[in-house]
């Protein structure tokens, strides 16, 4: 059939018209047209899109339910008194069995010494001395108060509302004379009574505490094993460092706090547990109507015997037995009747020397262990000479 021109039939294909030709001397750019634009089929509704964008936030804010622990704290757990170790019986004690009294008591991370040999008129007069250090005029006190650069000196601790403060605190270190020196410009004729009382304390405390820390390292259950050497003698080097730890605490008491104050104070204890690295701290409880025992997990509380030292076992026991002994720390509480006492609280460990000797206790073989080796040595002797002596 013939298709007139001009008229249009179906199936009549349009076609672009043919490139122009090139025009000569000009360059052949070879424009072409962009590719079309896909074409929507259809718009979403913007009440949709609300929607999900309403789901999606909603679903992000959203808060989690977090299990949060019941307690912010320690609980109090019930149980009895510490246990007590007669120092003059453990001296005549034999090694085995003195081992096993100081181990069990050790492992409670609290213990009670009676009959220790300390007189009473020297613990006295040193907490009567520590004593008139409290009484220094504030303006003074805050000359040689604690700093991130001087460990040693005084500390308030705030206690109720509108109160100053609840209990007060001085550190005193016999190692450093910047800090002795100061101290008896302060305070020159009391302070040098106290630093001479207070060494008499302390050597007796160090014999005790040096006495009770040897049997515990004479445990092979403490002892590092032959393969762990380097360890050894990296520890015995860390602890010649460090020396021996001549520091104690006095403790003033100022009022009764109520329970949030004795929360507070037991949470800043932890803290401090470990703010002087020692082996074991003594502490005369001074007549306290309560002494209380703080760890990570709870807290104790029970009535010490007049006369007594409680021990707390210290951080560097707890490393040195692999946490066979627990480290915990402990204060004296008092009664309103009982707050012009003070309490003292003396930390102990050995020194370079100390160390060394105690090494060399524990990788000695005992006499008795010899005789026995020789014994054997002699009979396997005697059973190969019979046996070449068959062939």
């Amino acid at each position: 059939m013939a298709v007139t021109p001009g008229s249009f039939h179906p199936e009549h294909r349009f076609r672009a018209p043919p490139p122009s030709p090139a025009v000569p001397g000009r360059p052949d750019h070879h424009f072409r047209a962009p590719p079309p634009s896909p074409i929507a089929h259809g718009r979403r509704s913007g009440i949709a899109n609300d929607q999900e964008l309403t789901q999606f936030l909603q679903s992000s804010l959203r808060v989690p339910n977090l299990a949060l622990p019941g307690r912010g704290f320690p609980r109090r757990k019930l149980v009895r008194d510490p246990p007590e170790l007669d120092f003059r019986a453990l001296e005549s004690m034999g090694p085995e069995s003195a081992l096993g009294v100081l181990d069990s008591a050790a492992r409670a991370g609290c213990f009670v010494v009676i009959n220790h040999g300390i007189p009473g008129e020297l613990i006295r007069s040193v907490l009567a001395a520590g004593d008139g250090v409290f009484g220094i005029p504030p303006e003074v006190k805050a000359e040689a108060a604690r700093s991130p650069e001087i460990p040693w000196g005084f500390e308030e601790v705030d206690g109720e509302e509108g109160e100053t403060h609840g209990s007060e605190e001085f550190v005193w270190c016999n190692d450093d004379p910047a800090f002795i020196k100061k101290m008896e410009g302060f305070w020159p004729m009391e302070f040098s009574n106290f630093r001479e009382e207070m060494e008499k304390l302390l050597g007796d405390v160090r014999d005790i505490s040096k006495k009770i820390l040897g049997v515990l390292e004479k445990n092979k259950k403490n002892i590092p094993s032959s393969s762990s050497s380097r360890r050894r003698k990296a520890f015995q080097e860390e602890e010649g460092e460090r020396g021996g730890g001549n520091v104690c605490y006095l403790h003033k008491q100022w009022h009764i706090g109520n329970n949030s104050c004795s929360e507070y104070d037991m949470i800043r204890l932890l803290i401090r547990g470990c703010e002087f690295p020692h082996h074991l701290c003594a502490h005369f409880a001074n007549g306290s109507s309560s002494f209380n025992v703080y760890s990570k997990k709870q807290w104790v509380s029970f009535h010490p015997r007049e006369n007594s030292i409680v021990f707390t076992v210290g951080d560097r026991l707890q490393a040195r037995s692999g946490g066979r002994y627990k480290h915990v720390t402990g204060r004296a509480v008092f009664q309103e009747e009982q707050l012009d006492r003070i309490s003292m609280a003396i930390l102990y460990s050995p020194l370079g020397d100390e160390v060394r000797d105690q090494e060399k206790e524990i990788t000695s073989v005992s006499f008795g262990q010899q005789i026995m080796v020789a014994i054997l040595l002699i009979l396997v002797y005697q059973f190969l000479l019979f046996i070449l002596k068959k062939i």
